[in-house]
């Protein structure tokens, strides 16, 4: 069971985590980064054609974030962030939120809202045990495709 407290005891519970479902995670093309932020764990999943890095100075991406709370609790989410400028695709942040709760079904994900802005497309929170958070990556990695689809319908025509 996974119950650690430390920020790198979460860290490795997450690389452990991801180490168990790699071959899922790989086969559907997705990427994901153990890591910490403002002094939290975070376990992020994106592709690459969701996001624009490694463009000097140019927003735009969208990612999973799974993190550790105060309260010791594992909080998910999907961001989507300044997508206009997602150079591939023509995006407005709420027509693309909207589109995403309509297609998301909520069944299954513990504790979820999509009671947010455009930059925030849904979150929920998880308790901390390694069972859950498995199947919490494997319902991310059984999403993807909802994102790819609504990212395709809005591909910019090659000229």
């Amino acid at each position: 069971m996974m119950q650690t407290t430390s920020p790198a005891e979460v860290l490795d519970a997450f690389q452990r985590a991801v180490d168990r479902n790699q071959l899922l995670i790989a086969t559907n093309q997705l990427e994901s980064r153990v890591t910490e932020s403002l002094g939290c764990p975070v376990l992020y999943f994106d592709k690459p054609a969701w996001h624009n890095r490694g463009q000097v100075a140019v927003p735009g991406q969208i990612f999973f974030s799974i993190w550790m709370d105060e309260k010791g609790r594992l909080n998910y989410n999907i961001h989507a962030l300044k997508l206009r400028h997602l150079k591939a695709y023509k995006l407005e942040g709420r027509k693309f939120a909207e589109a995403f709760r309509t297609a998301f079904d909520p069944t299954g994900w513990p504790n979820v809202s999509t009671d947010f802005g455009p930059l925030t497309l849904m979150q929920g929170w998880i308790d901390q045990n390694d069972q859950q958070l498995d199947s919490l990556i494997q319902r991310i990695v059984g999403i993807e495709h909802t994102i790819d689809e609504l990212l395709h319908d809005r591909i910019v025509p090659k000229v």
